[in-house]
């Protein structure tokens, strides 16, 4: 009951959200539980619902949930007036089952950092986070106090005890307003016959070349039975045809150098 904030992950098979809220606007309610559940076949109906993140032990309370792109852990935030990025925060990482619940100290260090949200690929080795912070930038925005868009690296697998990284400023904000609430997308997914890169590209996952120009296009997945090239759609590592490659966010891809 009273639950908001509501995230779901990229695979589609659980929800997690904020319940417990105690006040009309759940920005303003001071207590919450995360919690997560699994959702059933018709997108609706939820069960095994689990509190994974508890606001007892914590200066405030869990908030704003993302999923990262292989729906493995969730980023949130633990702002100290509700959800509002008004006073302070901090970030944190934890996985979907609870465990290795672990603040990302370096990326929040200033204690103003909230709403982080996953990048839906991750790429270099590591995790995108983008989110909102009220710290210094240079010599442009000192002592402002006024939230912009940073983004942390989040080292993948995320095994250290603090695996986030120095934040950068994403560039290009005005910075005389306000920035919130960012959210990644990827471009439009292109149709067979399309041109692409990869098969992140394409509306079925896959780009192939084309036998009568040796151009990539996006095309038709390979027969039953056959592997999977790098770059294409796969939905487990024994798919892919490179053997060093895994199935990594449902794509064939060799593991990433840093």
């Amino acid at each position: 009951g009273n639950c908001g904030e509501p995230a779901w992950s990229p695979d589609g098979s659980k929800v997690a959200g904020i319940c417990g809220v105690t006040a009309n606007w759940i920005f303003d309610s001071a207590n919450g539980d995360m919690m997560i559940a699994d959702v059933g076949p018709d997108g609706f109906s939820t069960s095994n619902i689990t509190t994974i993140v508890p606001k007892a032990g914590g200066l405030g309370r869990p908030a704003y949930p993302s999923f990262a792109p292989g729906s493995e852990w969730i980023a949130y935030g633990r702002p100290t007036q509700g959800s509002r990025s008004t006073a302070n925060g901090k970030l944190w990482l934890v996985k979907t089952d609870g465990t290795e619940n672990k603040e990302l100290s370096i990326a929040s260090s200033d204690d103003r950092s909230f709403n982080p949200v996953f990048a839906p690929l991750r790429a270099g080795g590591y995790f995108w986070l983008v989110f909102i912070s009220r710290r210094d930038y240079g010599n442009r925005l000192v002592g402002a106090n006024r939230q912009q868009l940073w983004i942390t690296a989040i080292t993948d697998p995320p095994t250290a005890a603090d695996p986030s990284h120095p934040p950068f400023y994403m560039r290009g904000q005005e910075d005389c307003g306000k920035s919130e609430n960012a959210y990644y997308a990827l471009d439009p997914c292109k149709q067979i016959g399309e041109s692409c890169e990869s098969g992140v590209d394409c509306c079925n996952g896959q780009c192939v070349q084309d036998p009568g120009t040796g151009m990539l296009v996006c095309g038709e997945p390979p027969p039953p039975g056959e592997c999977v090239q790098d770059g294409n759609a796969c939905e487990e590592t024994a798919d892919c045809c490179n053997p060093r490659s895994i199935c990594l966010d449902g794509f064939c891809q060799p593991p990433p150098p840093r």
